[in-house]
Order: structure tokens, then C-alpha cells, then sequence
């Protein structure tokens, strides 16, 4: 008898291959980070055709990291902005900031 992954992590992990089968796998996914990414995206780029990101919550990152790994706040903040969308790059995941 064999078994399937089920559940939120069959999803993700069914999502991530699409991303990176529509990206030719360009698309950057951040690995240890999958409980902040929220979807993905996609742009018209004229001839290029269409490119993909991922899309990443802010606030899931930096809970992530407070979480995680035991930062403060303003710990977290300046590490993600020094250590993760700092990095930045070609098809670079786009980071979802909410309105309140």
C-alpha cells in the first residue's frame, strides 16, 4: 500500500513545482520560509512573454523570524531588510506589505 502527502504541505509543495515549471525554474522561493509565502504572481514583460514570482507576506516573515528565531522586532526588521529583500536579484519574490 502507498500513501500521498495530504494536506497543506501536499499544496505547497504542489504549488512550488508550478511556479517553478511556469518560471523555468527562475522564480526565487526562500526555502526556509514557506509558512509566509502567500501565492505568486505574474507580470507581462513585452516580449519576454509573462514572468512569475513568488509572493511572500512581510509581517509572516518577520513573525517567522521572531518566532523562530528568538529576534526582537527591530532585530527582525533589520535582518530582513539587510539579509532578505536586500539580496534582491532577477526574479526576485515580490514581498506583500498589508494595509492596516
Amino acid at each position: 500500500m502507498t500513501t500521498s502527502n495530504t494536506g497543506p504541505e501536499k499544496e505547497l509543495q504542489e504549488w512550488q513545482k508550478e511556479l517553478s515549471d511556469m518560471s523555468d525554474n527562475k522564480a526565487v522561493i526562500f526555502p526556509d520560509l514557506e509558512d509566509a509565502l502567500i501565492g505568486y504572481g505574474q507580470q507581462n514583460v513585452g516580449k519576454e512573454g509573462t514572468k512569475y514570482y513568488a509572493i511572500y507576506s512581510y509581517d509572516k516573515i518577520i513573525e517567522i523570524f521572531m518566532e523562530r528565531d528568538g529576534m526582537t522586532y527591530d532585530d527582525a526588521v533589520d535582518f530582513f531588510s539587510y539579509n532578505t529583500a536586500g539580496v534582491g536579484g532577477e526574479n526576485f519574490p515580490i514581498i506583500h506589505f498589508e494595509f492596516r
